[in-house]
C-alpha cells in the first residue's frame, strides 16, 4: 500500500514538477524561495532521515473570521490541515509512523513534531468567480507556516511559508459552481502533495528533480 502512495506522489512529481531539495540562494533571514512551497527555511545538513516518527498535532489559526461562514470554512481548512499532511507525510515513506498526537508515538521513537498555523485566511466569492475565476478573483485565501522540529530538543529543522488561492483548474474553470470550502480543501490537498513530495525527495524515497 506504502510503495502504492509513494509511486502516486512520484507520478505527480513527473506530471507537475516538484520542488527540488538541492542548494538554492537564501535571502538575509535563511529563507529560500521554493516554486511548489513559496518561502522555505532548512537547517544546515538536515533532510529528515534519521527520525522514527512524525507528529503533526492540531492546526493552529491566528487568522480571524468575520462571520459565521467564513469560521465555518476556516474550521474545515484546520481539520483538512491535519488530516492531508498526516496522509500525504505518512505516504512519503519517510517515518515509519506519522500521528496525531504524542501519546501515539512508539515507544522509542525519534521523533519530529510538524506544528501548523493558518496566520491569514478569506473566503471568496460565486460572483467573483463566475466574472473573473480564471483570474484569480473570488479564490478563497489561505496562508499558513509549518516547522518540522525536534522533540527532544524543541530544535527547528525545516519550515516552510505557504499560500494557495483557488489553484486547480476546476477552482479557476467552474468555481462559480463549487463552494469555497471544497476549493479550499483541493487547495489544501494539493499544499499537502507538494510538502510530501519535498520531503520524499530530501529524505531519499524520491528521484531528485533533474
Amino acid at each position: 500500500m506504502k510503495i502504492v502512495s509513494i509511486l502516486s506522489i512520484g507520478i505527480a512529481c513527473l506530471l507537475t514538477g516538484c520542488a527540488s531539495s538541492g542548494p538554492k540562494t537564501a535571502d538575509a533571514s535563511g529563507w529560500i524561495k521554493d516554486k511548489h512551497l513559496q518561502k522555505i527555511w532548512i537547517a544546515p545538513g538536515f533532510n529528515f532521515t534519521g527520525y522514527d516518527a512524525l507528529v503533526v498535532p492540531e492546526v493552529q489559526a491566528d487568522a480571524t473570521s468575520e462571520s459565521d461562514e467564513e469560521k465555518g470554512v476556516l474550521e474545515a481548512a484546520r481539520r483538512s490541515v491535519q488530516n492531508e499532511f498526516v496522509g500525504r507525510l505518512h505516504d512519503s515513506g519517510v517515518f515509519k509512523s506519522v500521528v496525531r498526537d504524542e501519546k501515539e508515538i512508539p515507544a522509542g521513537s525519534k521523533t519530529l513534531i510538524l506544528t501548523n498555523n493558518i496566520y491569514s485566511h478569506e473566503i471568496g466569492g460565486g460572483a467573483g468567480r463566475f466574472w473573473a475565476g480564471v483570474y484569480g478573483a473570488g479564490q478563497p485565501d489561505l496562508k499558513i507556516r509549518g516547522a518540522f522540529k525536534d522533540k527532544d530538543t524543541g530544535e527547528e529543522k525545516f519550515k516552510f511559508d505557504s499560500q494557495r488561492h483557488g489553484e486547480s483548474a476546476g477552482a479557476r474553470l467552474i468555481g462559480t459552481f463549487w463552494s469555497d470550502e471544497k476549493i479550499q480543501t483541493e487547495d489544501i490537498q494539493d499544499l499537502a502533495q507538494d510538502l510530501a513530495a519535498y520531503v520524499g525527495r530530501a529524505g531519499g524515497k524520491l528521484p531528485p528533480k533533474k
